[in-house]
C-alpha cells in the first residue's frame, strides 16, 4: 500500500466486514455523540432513501496496520453511528420475522463466525474498552438484554442510547409492521448512496498528523480527548493508559471540559472553556516528558476531587465525622446550585490540605453563597473571578494556611446591615429559591432543637420529605379573612416573604392549606417543630407578624452564617 491514498467510496464498501476490522485507537475519544448529533445523521441518511439523492459523509482517516486491521484516526463517531443505524435496521428485520435476511446482513457488516469454529467471531468494530466491546457484541449484534443491575459508563451508555434512538426513529417512520422489503430497500439506499472520502495510510504518524490537520479547523474535538491524544504521543500509550483510565472513570457522567476548566483554573485563574487544550499547552511544557507526566498525575488527583464533589459519599479519607460533614456541605452547595467554587477544593487537594480544612472552607463558601447570592440577590457571576483566583493563590501557595483562605472568603461577604435590608425584601417565588429556603429553615430549626437538647427532632435532610408551608396561603378563598387583612398588593409581597414560610414534616392537608388562620394553627400546634408551635399560639397572622418573624429568622440566620 502507498503512503497515502484518498478515494471516494460508498458507505457499503467501507463497512463491509471483508474490507477489514475497524479498531478505535486508545488515543481517540470514546463514542459520545449527543442525541442532536445522532438525529442529524439519521435524518441525512433517511433523506437519501426518501429522495434518492446521495449524501457525502466527508473525510474518514484510517491507518492500515495490515490486511485485516484498520485504526480509525478521524471519523470514529460517524463510523460507529453508521454501524448502529445498520444494526437497528437488522434488529427490525429480526422482529418482523425475517431472521434469514437479518443473519445475512449481520455476517456482512457486523460479525462473522469463523469458517472452522462457529463459536469464534470476527467483528467489524473493536473498541479499546472491553466493556464497550461487550455492549457491541452482546446487545447490538446478538440482541441480549442488558440487566438493570449493570452500571454503564458514559462510553457504553452512548452506544446503547444511540442504538435505541436509531431503532425508535425508524419505527416512528414506518410503524410496527413494515415489510421486509421496505427495510432492505432503506438499507440498500443508505449503504449505496451515502458516500465518503476514505483517506488510508500505512504510516501511523501520517494518520496522526492528518487527524490533527483535519481537526485544526471547523468543529473542534473535546479538548479532554485532544489532551489525551497529545499525552499519548509524548509519554507512550502504556504510561498514559494506566492513569487515564482512572481519570475517565472519575469523570463519568460529568462534562469533561468543565472538569478541565476547574483544574486549569488552579494555575491560571479564571479560564474560559474554549480552546482550553491550547491554554494548557501554553502554560505547561507538555513536550517535556517529566512535565507531561506531572500534569497527568495532577489530572488524576483533580479528577478524584471532582468525583467527590459530584458524589460526596465516595470520599474515604478523614474521620467518620469529617466525611459526614463533607457530604452534608457538598450536598448543601448542590442545593444552592453553586458550581464556581469547585476549583478552590481541587486546589486544596492538589496541595494536600486535609479534609478538616476543606470542610471549613466549604462551610465558608456556603455562607458566602447564602449571604451574597441567595439573600443578597447578587448575580451568580459576581464570584466567577473570585473563586478561580483564590484557587490559583492556593495552588501557587501564595496564600497558605486555613486561616488565610477563610479570611479571603469572608472578605467577599456583604455586611449584616446590607443583609438585613435585603432579607426584608427577599421574595421566595421561584422553585430554586423554594428549594434553598427549605435548606435554610431546616438548618435554623435543627439549630434551635439542639439548643434545647432536642436532637431527636432533627429534621430529615431529604427536602422531598418536608413541605414548604405558606402561612398566608398562596391562593386564599375570595371571601376569606386573608383577603381582608391583605389586599392584592400586600398578598403579592407578604405571601413570599421569608417570615411567612415554615416547614411541615408531613404532606399538607389540601383541605386546610388555604384555610383561615384559626384552622391552620391546629396543624401547626401538632407539629414537632418548635417554631410551628409558637406560630400556633398567635391570635392572628397579619403583616406585623410576618415582618416580626422575618426579623427573628434573620437574627438566627446571621448567627448561623456570620460574616466573621
Amino acid at each position: 500500500m502507498s503512503l497515502l491514498t484518498a478515494n471516494s467510496i460508498p458507505l457499503k464498501n467501507y463497512l463491509y466486514l471483508t474490507s477489514g476490522t475497524l479498531k478505535i485507537p486508545y488515543s481517540q475519544r470514546p463514542y459520545e455523540w449527543s442525541k442532536a448529533q445522532a438525529e442529524r445523521l439519521f435524518n441525512d441518511y433517511y433523506s437519501v432513501h426518501e429522495s434518492g439523492t446521495s449524501h457525502v459523509l466527508n473525510f474518514i482517516t484510517v491507518y492500515q496496520e495490515d490486511d485485516k486491521n484498520k485504526y480509525i484516526y478521524d471519523g470514529q463517531q460517524r463510523t460507529v453511528s453508521s454501524l448502529l443505524i445498520v444494526a437497528s435496521l437488522i434488529r427490525i428485520l429480526k422482529e418482523i420475522g425475517d431472521e434469514s435476511s437479518a443473519q445475512t446482513f449481520i455476517g456482512r457488516y457486523l460479525a462473522s463466525p469463523d469458517e472452522f469454529d462457529d463459536r469464534m467471531f470476527t467483528y467489524k468494530l473493536i473498541f479499546e474498552k472491553n466493556s464497550a466491546n461487550n455492549i457491541f457484541k452482546e446487545y447490538i449484534v446478538t440482541g441480549t438484554e442488558i440487566p438493570n443491575t449493570i452500571n454503564l459508563t458514559d462510553y457504553e451508555k452512548a452506544l446503547k442510547t444511540n442504538y435505541d434512538l436509531f431503532y425508535n426513529l425508524f419505527k416512528g417512520k414506518f410503524g410496527n409492521s413494515p415489510s421486509s422489503q421496505l427495510i432492505k430497500n432503506i438499507l440498500k439506499n443508505i449503504l449505496e448512496k451515502v458516500v465518503l472520502i476514505l483517506i488510508e495510510t500505512s504510516d501511523e504518524n501520517v494518520a496522526i498528523k492528518m487527524f490533527d490537520t483535519l481537526n485544526s479547523t471547523g468543529q473542534q474535538l473535546a479538548d479532554f480527548y485532544i489532551l489525551k491524544n497529545y499525552l499519548v504521543q509524548v509519554l507512550d500509550e502504556d504510561i498514559v493508559k494506566s492513569i487515564w483510565e482512572d481519570i475517565e472513570s472519575n469523570t463519568n457522567g460529568i462534562n469533561k471540559n468543565k472538569f478541565l476548566v476547574s483544574y486549569v483554573s488552579c494555575f491560571n485563574g479564571k479560564t474560559a472553556e474554549k480552546n482550553i487544550f491550547n491554554k494548557i499547552k501554553d502554560l505547561k511544557s507538555l513536550d517535556d516528558k517529566n512535565e507531561a507526566y506531572n500534569l497527568l498525575e495532577e489530572l488524576s488527583k483533580a479528577s478524584k476531587t471532582f468525583l467527590h464533589l459530584s458524589s460526596p459519599n465516595l470520599r474515604t479519607d478523614g474521620t467518620n465525622i469529617e466525611k459526614y460533614k463533607f457530604q452534608d456541605r457538598v450536598r448543601a452547595l448542590n442545593t444552592l446550585k453553586a458550581i464556581q467554587y469547585k476549583p478552590v477544593i481541587v486546589a486544596m487537594d492538589l496541595v494536600n490540605m486535609g479534609l478538616n480544612d476543606i470542610n471549613a472552607v466549604l462551610e465558608s463558601i456556603i455562607t458566602l453563597q447564602l449571604r451574597n447570592i441567595f439573600i443578597g440577590q447578587e448575580p451568580g457571576n459576581t464570584l466567577e473571578q473570585f473563586y478561580p483566583n483564590l484557587a490559583r493563590s492556593i495552588y501557587e501557595e501564595k496564600i497558605q494556611g486555613i486561616g488565610s483562605i477563610l479570611t479571603s472568603i469572608h472578605s467577599q461577604m456583604i455586611s449584616d446591615t446590607v443583609l438585613e435590608d435585603k432579607v426584608s425584601t427577599k421574595l421566595i417565588n421561584t422553585n430554586n429559591d423554594k428549594s434553598i429556603i427549605k435548606y435554610v429553615l431546616r438548618t435554623i430549626y435543627n439549630f434551635e432543637h439542639q439548643i434545647r437538647n432536642q436532637n431527636e427532632l432533627l429534621i430529615n435532610p431529604d427536602t422531598n420529605l418536608i413541605t414548604l408551608e405558606h402561612i398566608l396561603p398562596e391562593n386564599p378563598e375570595i371571601n376569606s379573612i386573608w383577603t381582608t387583612n391583605f389586599n392584592d398588593e400586600d398578598r403579592e409581597k407578604y405571601t413570599y416573604l421569608i417570615g411567612n414560610l415554615t416547614l411541615l414534616l408531613r404532606g399538607p392537608n389540601a383541605s386546610a392549606s388555604n384555610n383561615e388562620f384559626e384552622f391552620k394553627v391546629k396543624e401547626y400546634a401538632a407539629s414537632l417543630i418548635n417554631q410551628n408551635q409558637q406560630i400556633a399560639t398567635l391570635p392572628v397572622w397579619e403583616k406585623q407578624q410576618v415582618e416580626k418573624r422575618t426579623s427573628t429568622l434573620f437574627n438566627t440566620f446571621k448567627e448561623l452564617w456570620p460574616k466573621n
